[in-house]
């Protein structure tokens, strides 16, 4: 005794129903660091340089050597080699940006981009939280 079409139809649609009713649709929440380090290796300034967020979206980059700091607005979400992170703007040159990754992708690496010219890798992130 066989099933007919209209049958087979139902139990698909059923199976369906029941792979995705079982699977875990939740987005995960953002893991966007707070605090980490990098060296900094070019100019007068090269060294160690320290990251600091607030809860406003604005992040300070200190210098190691001194109580300089740069400080950056968050400015937008981007994914960048499959890796997704956050993009800040420098308030006093909104055309230099970063890209501070997620704290779950592989490589924990910063890139900045000059006037949209494309993104280059700045160093490797140390430290991070």
């Amino acid at each position: 005794m066989g099933l007919g079409m209209g049958a087979i139809a139902v139990l698909v649609v059923v199976a369906v129903y029941l792979l995705f009713a079982n699977s875990d649709n939740r987005t995960l929440p953002i893991q966007k660091p707070v605090n980490f380090q990098f060296s900094y290796p070019h100019g007068e300034f090269a060294g160690i340089r320290n990251w600091r967020h607030s809860s406003d979206g604005t992040w300070k980059e200190y210098y190691a050597q001194d109580a300089r700091f740069t400080q950056f607005k968050e400015s937008g979400r981007t994914t960048l080699n499959g890796c997704q992170g956050t993009v800040v703007a420098r308030v006093a040159a909104p055309t230099f940006n970063i890209f501070i990754p997620d704290k779950d992708c592989k490589k924990m690496w910063l890139y900045h981009d000059i006037n949209q010219a494309g993104w280059t890798f700045l160093g490797e992130m140390k430290s991070v939280e």
